[in-house]
């Protein structure tokens, strides 16, 4: 098993809500701060946007409409 600290980012992708929705759930069940499309919860960051290479038919996740940028950084939570 790997220890946590190994990584510094993840990239999810989403289907079934739109950009807003996926940010107001994703900032609620964090209990994240919200600066537009950026969330942040102590020192993690997390942006969630439109998938540039989304497509129509969504049979593969990396084509799915939402991705979120995961990453651990300076952020700090008030």
């Amino acid at each position: 098993m790997t220890s946590p600290d190994r990584y510094d980012y993840c990239g999810l992708y989403l289907r079934g809500a739109s950009e807003e929705a996926a940010i107001e759930l994703t900032a609620r069940a964090l209990g994240a701060i919200r600066d537009g499309r950026l969330l942040r919860v102590g020192t993690i960051e997390i942006e969630i946007r439109r998938n540039d290479n989304c497509t129509h038919d969504g049979a593969d996740f990396p084509i799915w409409p939402i991705k979120m940028e995961i990453e651990r950084g300076n952020a700090t939570s008030h």
